[in-house]
C-alpha cells in the first residue's frame, strides 16, 4: 500500500521527495486588493515611472522595463477591479522581484522609499523586508 498525502490549503509541494522552489502564495492580498484607492495608485505609477527612468548602473534596463510592465498590467487590474487579474500580475512582479540581485533589490527599496510608498502597498509588492 502507498503513501497518502491530503492537503487542507495551499501547498507548493507534496509527496515523497517532492520539491519546490521560488513560490510566491499571494493569499492574505484580498483585502488590500480590494481597497486600492486612487491615491495608491498614483503612487504605483509614479513608482513604475522611476523604475523605467533608472539608468543602468541601478537596475538593468531590460529587468527596469519587465518589472514596469508586471506592474503596470497590476495597477490597469486595480483601475478596472479585476481581482484575478491584478493577482496573476501580482504573481507576475513577485516572481520577477525573486529573480533580482542585490544591486537591483537595493535600488527598488530606495525607490520605494522616495516615492514614499505606504506599508501595505509595501507588503503587497514583497519589499517590506527590502
Amino acid at each position: 500500500m502507498g503513501d497518502t498525502y491530503t492537503n487542507h490549503g495551499q501547498v507548493g509541494a507534496m509527496g515523497k521527495k517532492a520539491r519546490a522552489s521560488k513560490i510566491i502564495f499571494n493569499q492574505g492580498n484580498t483585502e488590500a486588493l480590494n481597497n486600492m484607492n486612487e491615491q495608491q495608485l498614483l503612487l504605483l505609477k509614479d513608482f513604475m515611472n522611476k523604475i523605467i527612468s533608472a539608468n543602468a548602473t541601478e537596475i538593468k534596463t531590460a529587468e527596469a522595463l519587465t518589472g514596469a510592465a508586471h506592474l503596470e498590467e497590476f495597477i490597469e487590474a486595480s483601475e478596472s477591479k479585476e481581482t484575478e487579474k491584478q493577482e496573476n500580475a501580482l504573481s507576475k512582479w513577485h516572481s520577477w522581484l525573486a529573480s533580482l540581485k542585490e544591486p537591483s533589490l537595493k535600488f527598488l527599496a530606495i525607490t520605494a522609499d522616495v516615492v514614499t510608498l505606504s506599508l501595505p502597498l509595501l507588503k503587497l509588492l514583497g519589499l517590506s523586508t527590502l
